[in-house]
């Protein structure tokens, strides 16, 4: 890290102590810098050069200092610290690796080189002084190794001296307190970004020697991994006691200063070197075997970038496999998603990673894989897009050459209104929309099968998943009649017949391609029964309907009972569904709860074991079995090595053998990618993940607590219980459970671990039944008709615990989902798609523009203005070959093509300041939303102090009538913490109900953090966050829908908080909607929970918008437009760094006296 000081007191005494330097031999100082070489100062420091260059006087004649009062005033300098991470010098100092010591030497540098662009001198042009960059700095750098707590701490002093040299004048270095131009300005501004510089030099050095390296903690800390580091970090325990583990780098500046010891005098050399050799050696530190593992690794690196075992073809190969096992679940993932698919597949050795890499580049090449987007952030596979293709056209041919025949006289006609049609048009493919859960499914089914056997047609029903298919098959009209996408593949369809596909939204596309393979081979109708659930890998039927399919809707469809509880905690949603679940369940009435996710399923079958023991249905004898989950294999993921874990247990069934073979899996071993298994004889042996074939099953052990009463369900076929029969706990008895299933009472011995678990909760649609209570707990995103429609599947009355407001929940019900498919969005124009192809591919970002972006973004986290430091600083970490010169050509290039835009600065700044061209539009359009919006609205209230409440102070009088008298759309109110911005809310509220209901404005609160949204609920605000709310929007507009905002006021809470380009978003929605806002907060309040940081200077303080400022005492109410034009373009006001539009939503407003 760095650290910035003013010089010693005690001068070069102190710098040239032999008391700070125990260790280090000939390496204690030396001089850098351009100007060092131009005065002779070259190699070790020595005490008198160093004293004169203090008090201004250098080599060659050149003095600086400046007598007053008889006393030499100059300035001697600055003290620069570099510290290195504590192992370095447990491995540097303690154990004498001279590596170690050079590695650090040459980060120093790197770091120096840095600091040395940053000087700068004042001069006199015309009159005028400025500040102007030289480039050129003489430094004395002493290194240290210990701590003021004699720890091992390697550090060097980078004492830079007071002179700089322009156009063949000698000057001191530039100071500018108000204008923060000057050098020292800048290195305190650039503080964190030169720390990050050095470290990140320093890892990539230790790292090239073969040693491994962990982070540590926020601004790139990190240690070597294996070497002990707390027992040497008494300082760095003093700091945080003193300031706490989240404080600021300026914070633990202050501390380190406030909680020093002085320099402890002559301690014994060698008792110190002893004392820290037997803390490591009591730590099992064995430094010999930490060197001889990294000279090793060191050297395979070298030697081969890949053992023979595993060859480049072995690579491709796993690349391949990797892109078919996500595209079997996925349209969309990410370059991290198939390097991690990969890796797994491989034996884990050096460099393979470097392989995997490369060779999904060569696949991106070769269009394996398609671009997304430019950053390589999302991909979809070539393997889709030749799916969804080979689909489309399927789909065509059956239109053209399937013949439907009429075959037997029709003996009745179908009463169902789409079957009619069907009946008439008599197509070869055709999608009918059939929602309303499984009655609906059931009844769409026997429609149609009626209709193709009134034609004489032979039938055949798909069921897409295994519920489905027990289903429908106990239907006395579908018996002998429902298969499943196994049966299809063994066996081909009767020619000329129906084929009926129930819950066909389920197919993934690649699925729908067989299926319609079958149908086109057989010359069968297929009648697609779409439940509008959720949609398998790819949405097969929007891809049909893409190539022309038609969508038949069905008339009256059945209704399922919904409602919507509406809970913002979480805990108190589960516990009201519990609860519910209790009650239904002891009337009698069928009843299941339904959540997405294991750990969320976890939590709610806790919370409802609960309710039932409140209610007295699950008794309090109970017993702890163990229980077998299956895990799901199949042939892509059965190879794939985080599959596993181990204490996992795996089941081997032989051809010729009814009862399968146990083994646990004692290891997992990622050098060999095998598994060490253990019979239940204790006896190990090895398999081979290429070995692991269909003979084998995967399960979890769990304990799984069992009581009188209790409800499970078998995940797997054991003895005459199939895989979803559910049960009742009856008895408990010594060694098995008294169970009842479908009124027979069976006996489950509990010698061998059961394959069940409780039964209360399922993913949702999972179960499938005509009738019963569905309770579902629905995150606010997946709160929707998609969502209904799946619930649906499970019982004929839902009732869905969600986050989301009452009404919000139900409009979202009521609308339909909306998707694109993986060719639409490779090729949104419809063009030609092998140039669409190319295009994605050539578009792409080279390493250093990706690391740059992703710099520019987590610098803009702080600062919407940044420099060549930051983003030097945040992009070198990010991809292990850039260098800084690569940086340097990417941002030149951002430059250039406008992405970036210079930020015009004082003259002689001694960094080039920038700001990204979408950050500034974004500003640009802010002020232009608040400008138009002036004086075009209707005031709520003609004459509001009528009716404002006693007691409130003049602030919140004045802030209150501004809402409810302006004729503005956006207003700001301006209050710091604690002056009563809620009570004015309440005010306002109160006073908006005194408005006759159809002059009554909807009040929708919007903040950027979940807790601001509950503070808002709890005053009787419906409240969501901004980002949900963009994303709300988004969708409706997607949908065709134009949000309507006109008798809606929008109360946008911490809006300081919000950064540019979700305001802009938000505001430019309200706006198109005919809404207006209040936008509240507090300028000192936190950055954007977003990036990029919301100017300080936001459209709002530069263009007009009438703000109120509470306080205790005043208000001010003013209207700021003299910054912009009538386009939205703002003057500039630089002013030093982070000055140029940097005050915050409420910065340009006038700060009430008292504020």
């Amino acid at each position: 890290m760095l650290t910035v000081s003013s010089v010693a007191g005690g001068g070069a005494g102190y710098y040239m102590s032999k008391d700070n330097y125990y260790f280090l031999g000939n390496m204690e100082s030396r001089w850098m810098g351009e100007l060092a070489v131009s005065l002779g100062l070259e190699g070790q420091v020595q005490a008198q050069d160093f004293e004169q260059a203090l008090a201004g006087q250098f080599p060659g004649g050149i003095d600086l200092s400046r007598m007053s009062g008889g006393k030499n005033t100059h300035r001697p300098g600055y003290d620069l610290t570099l510290s290195a991470p504590k192992s370095i010098s447990v491995l540097g100092v303690v154990m004498g690796d001279s590596r170690i010591l050079d590695a650090h030497q040459r980060a120093v540098s790197v770091a120096m080189g840095e600091i040395e662009r940053l000087a700068s001198t004042r001069i006199m042009t015309e009159g005028v002084s400025e500040t102007v960059l030289t480039g050129k700095l003489l430094a004395a750098a002493f290194n240290h190794d210990t701590s003021r707590e004699l720890d091992p701490q390697l550090h060097t002093h980078l004492i830079i001296l007071n002179l700089t040299e322009h156009n063949g004048e000698w000057k001191t270095l530039s100071s500018d307190r108000v204008g923060k131009t000057g050098f020292i300005e800048n290195v305190y501004a650039l503080q964190v970004a030169l720390g990050k510089i050095y470290r990140n030099e320093l890892r990539q050095i230790v790292e090239e020697m073969g040693f491994r390296t962990v982070a540590t903690g926020k601004n790139d800390l990190w240690e070597i991994e294996g070497v002990p580091v707390e027992i040497f970090s008494q300082r760095s325990q003093q700091i945080r006691e003193a300031v706490g583990d989240d404080a600021s780098l300026k914070s633990r500046d202050v501390a380190a200063l406030d909680t020093r010891k002085a320099k402890q005098k002559n301690p014994d050399k060698v008792a110190l070197l002893t004392e820290w050799m037997n803390s490591l050696e009591l730590a099992g530190f064995d430094f010999s075997a930490l060197k001889q593992e990294a000279l090793a690794r060191q050297q395979q690196e070298s030697e081969s970038p890949l053992r023979a075992e595993t060859t480049p073809a072995d690579v491709r190969q796993a690349v391949n496999d990797a892109i078919s096992l996500l595209s079997e679940k996925r349209t969309r993932f990410t370059f991290s998603d198939v390097l991690n698919r990969t890796l797994n597949s491989l034996d884990a050795r050096e460099q393979i990673a470097v392989q995997a890499r490369q060779a999904i580049n060569e696949a991106i090449e070769s269009q394996q894989l398609i671009p997304l987007d430019r950053e390589k952030g999302l991909f979809t596979s070539s393997i889709h897009l030749l799916d969804e293709l080979s689909l489309q056209q399927l789909a065509g041919e059956m239109k053209s050459t399937v013949v439907i025949s009429g075959g037997a006289p029709a003996r009745s006609s179908s009463s169902v209104p789409v079957m009619q049609q069907i009946e008439a048009d008599r197509p070869a493919l055709a999608i009918v929309s059939q929602p309303g859960g499984a009655a609906a499914m059931r009844e769409g089914v026997l429609a149609a099968a009626a209709l193709a056997d009134g034609q004489g047609r032979d039938v055949r029903v798909l069921a897409t998943d295994s519920r489905s298919a027990r289903f429908l098959s106990e239907q006395t009209a579908l018996a002998g009649r429902v298969i499943t996408l196994k049966n299809l593949t063994d066996e081909a369809l009767p020619d000329g017949g129906t084929l009926i596909v129930a819950g066909a939204e389920k197919l993934s596309v690649r699925d729908a391609l067989t299926v319609t393979d079958q149908a086109l081979r057989s010359q069968s109708q297929m009648l697609l029964m779409d439940g509008g659930g959720r949609s398998g890998t790819g949405n097969a039927l929007q891809t049909l309907e893409d190539a022309g399919v038609t969508r038949l809707q069905t008339g009256a469809e059945p209704q399922v009972a919904v409602s919507v509880v509406s809970l913002a905690d979480k805990r108190q949603r589960y516990s009201a569904l519990a609860q519910e679940y209790a009650t239904l369940s002891k009337q009698g009435d069928g009843v299941v709860a339904q959540v997405s996710g294991e750990r969320e399923q976890r939590a709610l079958t806790a919370d409802i074991r609960q309710a039932l023991r409140e209610h007295s249905l699950l008794s309090e004898k109970a017993v702890t079995v163990n229980a077998l989950i299956p895990q799901w294999l199949d042939s892509k993921n059965r190879r794939q090595l985080d599959t596993y874990r181990e204490g996992m247990v795996l089941e081997h069934r032989e051809p010729d053998s009814r009862t399968p073979v146990r083994y646990t899996i004692d290891r997992v071993s990622p050098a060999t990618c095998s598994l060490t298994l253990l019979n239940d004889r204790g006896e190990r042996q090895g398999l081979k993940l290429s070995n692991v074939d269909a003979a084998w099953s995967l399960y979890m052990p769990k304990a799984v607590e069992v009581a009188e009463g209790e409800k499970l369900t078998w995940r797997a076929r054991q003895g005459k219980l199939r895989a979803g029969d559910s049960v009742t706990v009856t008895k408990i008895k010594k060694h098995a459970l008294v169970v009842e299933h479908q009124g027979q009472t069976r006996v489950v011995p509990l010698t061998e671990a059961i394959k069940a678990d409780h039964g209360y909760v399922t993913t949702p649609g999972s179960l499938v039944r005509e009738q019963g209570a569905v309770l579902a707990a629905v995150a606010a995103r997946d709160t929707g008709a998609t969502m209904l429609n799946t619930l649906a599947r499970s019982g004929d009355r839902v009732q869905i615990f969600t986050p989301l407001g009452q009404d919000e929940a139900e409009r979202r019900l009521s609308r339909s989902p909306l998707y694109r498919t993986a060719l639409a969005q490779v090729n949104p124009d419809k063009g030609e798609l092998n140039a669409a192809l190319d295009s994605a591919r050539d578009s792409l970002m080279s390493p250093a523009e990706k690391a740059v972006r992703q710099a520019v973004s987590l610098t803009q986290g702080s600062e919407v203005v940044f420099s060549r430091p930051d983003v030097l600083a945040s992009a070198l970490p990010l991809h292990p070959s850039l260098r800084a010169e690569d940086v340097d050509r990417e941002v030149a290039r951002q430059v250039k093509a406008g992405e970036l835009i210079p930020v015009p600065g004082p003259k002689g700044m001694a960094q080039q300041l920038y700001v990204t061209a979408a950050s500034y539009e974004a500003e640009k359009q802010i002020i232009r939303l608040v400008a138009e919006g002036l004086g075009s609205q209707s005031p709520l209230m003609a004459d509001a102090q009528r009716v404002l409440s006693a007691g409130l102070t003049e602030g919140q009088r004045q802030a209150s009538s501004l809402i409810l008298e302006s004729t503005d759309r956006f207003i700001g109110i301006q209050g710091y913490a604690g002056v009563g911005k809620t009570t004015q809310l309440k005010t306002v509220l109160a006073a908006l109900e005194t408005l006759p209901a159809e002059q009554r404005p909807e009040v929708v609160g919007l903040a950027p953090t979940h807790r601001a949204v509950g503070e808002m609920a709890d005053v009787g605000v419906k409240a969501q966050t901004l980002a949900s709310f963009l994303m709300d929007v988004e969708r409706r507009i997607q949908g065709g829908e134009k949000p309507d905002f006109s008798k809606t006021l929008f109360l946008v809470d911490e809006s300081s908080m919000v950064g540019n380009r979700d305001m802009a978003d938000a505001m430019g929605y309200i706006a198109a909607g005919g809404g207006r806002a209040v936008l509240s907060g507090d300028r000192d309040q936190l950055l954007p929970v977003d990036t990029p940081a919301g100017h300080r200077g936001k459209g709002a303080a530069l263009c007009g918008c009438h703000a109120a400022g509470i306080t205790a005492l005043t208000q001010g109410d003013t209207p700021l437009s003299e910054n912009a034009d009538a386009d939205g373009n703002v003057s500039e006001q630089p002013d030093g760094r982070g000055r140029m539009l940097q005050r915050g939503w409420f910065g340009g407003l006038s700060r009430p006296s008292g504020a």
